[in-house]
């Protein structure tokens, strides 16, 4: 872990905020409805388990088949890794068929790099998953599929992977869970200026302190209606967003089920 970790975690021990926190009376915090093809979470729906397919999105066959066991073993949202644009177009057939077939799970396509790809796949799925890190917005991309997703009631997931940040968030922020926040509200603000609210949000790394840290952080930034603050043992002051703070408190932060 590196240093500006360490200091974190060891910010996090003195922060009142946290001691506050009466963890065996945990109670779950205002959040809006988000509906993923017929399943909703969000607000006081109960947890939905979200499990992920380990085949070739190009192998119809053999993802229809995974899914339906996902399915009937109690997972009713199903995320499938779409690379390229074969395996974007290959999700309208995956999705058809799962109907035909009469089985009802959300489906969802998990976005690498491509931006094209993400608006193809929001022609078809349920829930389209960016990572801020490799998601190339420079030229209103992002902006673009909330208006496609928003067209036929596709939830967008802004899943902020640890292990890539992007250069730019890398370099202001370091490799911090401050950082992954800092990518998840960049996102979260131009959702709101669009007054998108179909939008979770989910924290991901292989170091679980990191990923707790992490959502305890975008909780806390969500609630202030802000930037994460800067807690490096410098005395910087924390930046203000123009947001609202009623948004972030109703924005779903989700923990997905990852495989």
């Amino acid at each position: 872990m590196s240093v500006l970790s360490c200091l974190h975690f060891h910010y996090l021990c003195g922060n009142k905020f946290w001691q506050d926190m009466n963890l065996p009376k945990y109670e779950r915090p205002p959040s809006r409805e988000v509906r993923i093809g017929r399943v909703v979470i969000g607000g006081d729906r109960p947890i939905a388990v979200q499990s992920m397919t380990n085949t070739d999105t190009k192998d119809t066959e053999a993802c229809i088949r995974q899914i339906e066991r996902i399915f009937r073993a109690g997972g009713p949202i199903v995320r499938l890794t779409a690379q390229g644009r074969r395996e974007g177009e290959n999700l309208e057939r995956i999705v058809r068929r799962l109907r035909e077939e009469g089985c009802d799970a959300a489906v969802v396509a998990d976005i690498h790099f491509v931006p094209e790809v993400a608006a193809i796949a929001a022609k078809y799925v349920d829930k389209v998953r960016i990572n801020p890190g490799n998601y190339n917005s420079s030229h209103g991309e992002f902006e673009a599929l909330i208006d496609r997703c928003r067209e036929r009631g596709v939830a967008i997931r802004i899943g902020v992977n640890h292990g890539s940040l992007s250069k730019r968030v890398f370099d202001e922020w370091g490799d911090t869970p401050e950082g992954m926040v800092a990518s998840a509200m960049e996102f979260l603000r131009v959702c709101r200026e669009k007054a998108f609210d179909q939008v979770v949000v989910s924290m991901k790394s292989s170091n679980t302190r990191v990923m707790v840290a992490a959502y305890r952080l975008l909780a806390e930034a969500m609630e202030r209606g802000g930037s994460p603050k800067r807690e490096t043992g410098s005395k910087d002051a924390s930046r203000a967003l123009s947001v609202s703070e009623r948004f972030w408190r109703t924005v779903s932060a989700t923990r997905s089920a990852f495989r």
